[in-house]
């Protein structure tokens, strides 16, 4: 996957602020999953089903990039590393509108990738104790936005 030149500028300072590396592939994972954290994380309660769930969309997004090249020990590895960025950007607010600007670019690069997007944030909501009000504000904000 080729990011564009404002998507590789903004993978560099994420990178940079977290003192991190990652590929391209990785950055747009991060872009294409961080709806369905601030989801989750919407009512301030990041519980065990969404984390399972979160990590669930990770591991099949990495899949599709590396295979078999990772042993599941690797892939763990980066899912802990995803997360810790998302819970990252709690304290860091400014990143959070960031990340969702880079996915509205990711979006008109990728035909259908809003709505996998849609789709990935109502099944987190979904994933719990019903859906919230806080989750179901947050779904509506960030769609609306891509």
């Amino acid at each position: 996957m080729e990011l564009n030149k404002n998507l590789l500028e903004q993978k560099a300072n994420f990178c940079n602020s977290r003192n991190t590396e990652m590929s391209d592939e990785e950055f747009a994972i991060l872009l294409i999953t961080f709806p369905a954290f601030r989801v989750a994380n919407a009512d301030n309660d990041f519980d065990e089903d969404e984390r399972d769930l979160m990590a669930n969309l990770l591991y099949n997004f990495l899949r599709e990039i590396y295979g078999e090249e990772l042993n599941e020990e690797q892939y763990e590895n980066m899912i802990i590393a995803y997360l810790e960025d998302f819970l990252w950007t709690n304290e860091h607010a400014e990143w959070k509108n960031k990340l969702i600007d880079g996915l509205k670019v990711l979006c008109k690069d990728i035909e259908g990738l809003d709505e996998t997007v849609k789709g990935m944030m109502k099944e987190m909501a979904e994933v719990s104790d019903g859906v919230s009000q806080e989750e179901t504000d947050m779904i509506v904000a960030i769609s609306d936005s891509l």
